[in-house]
């Protein structure tokens, strides 16, 4: 039973990581605190476009990482699923 409730859960907090990565611009900038964040902060400022696309290309990286984890996690989680060759 809790199986079938976790499925979502897990598939929405791997969408949920891009999101989590691009809030760090705003905490940064807040706090003062060095990171991603204020890189991508200060290079949208000084129109960086190389480092703009590099910070971009990281967020999607850890995204797309993450959902691709969590589509190898499921078939452990629910049984019913499988990944077979067509």
């Amino acid at each position: 039973m809790i199986r079938n409730a976790l499925l979502p859960q897990i598939t929405a907090f791997a969408l949920k990581i891009g999101l989590l990565i691009a809030g760090q611009v705003l905490v940064e900038r807040i706090f003062a605190y060095n990171g991603m964040g204020k890189l991508l902060y200060d290079a949208i400022l000084n129109q960086d476009f190389p480092v703009i696309q590099g910070v971009s290309y990281v967020i999607i990286l850890m995204t797309a990482l993450s959902v691709f984890l969590v589509d190898l996690l499921h078939p452990f989680i629910d049984p019913r699923i499988r990944h077979e060759a067509a």
